[in-house]
């Protein structure tokens, strides 16, 4: 799935970064399951990423990664070194994903980093710039539609 331009806001505020700025740079599938959007800060040209994911992989441990890695397409390859994970609140509880873990309207999951790069570190990149705006009627018909293939495959290990 994707996000939409309407959620930006939402996100930002749940991370506490709505002040600083950030400038959209673009964004990269770099999976068929996760996509990662750049955002930049002008004040000090730090990088920031919101990965998109259905599984975020991340998160399922002790600690978080310091490294978001993939290198599933050769046009997208990533390996990004995490300076830190922002959280809804300050908190060193990674067994919490409600505080770290954002669920956007389209079912998906998303956290947020600050990278150690700069905007800079972008260039070269295949970027997309043009984020879709899905009516919340269509989004909410693609996430009842996800849900259904979730189930069905679900009752297929069962049986």
């Amino acid at each position: 799935m994707e996000l939409v331009q309407r959620e930006f806001a939402k996100i930002f505020e749940f991370y506490h970064v709505s002040d600083l700025g950030l400038v959209f740079e673009g964004y990269e599938p770099v999976t068929p399951d996760k996509t990662l959007y750049y955002w930049s800060n002008p004040k000090d040209d730090g990088l920031y990423v919101i990965e998109l994911a259905d599984f975020i992989d991340e998160f399922m441990g002790a600690e978080p990664s310091k490294r978001i890695a993939e290198d599933y397409w050769p046009d997208h390859t990533c390996d990004w070194e995490v300076e830190h994970w922002l959280s809804n609140e300050e908190t060193t509880d990674y067994q919490d994903y409600d505080k770290w873990l954002y669920y956007p309207e389209c079912g998906d999951k998303c956290v947020m980093a600050k990278l150690k790069a700069n905007v800079s570190d972008l260039k070269g990149r295949e970027l997309e710039l043009d984020v879709p705006e899905i009516s919340e009627e269509e989004m909410t018909k693609r996430r009842e539609e996800l849900e259904g293939l979730i189930e069905i495959d679900a009752q297929r290990r069962e049986s």
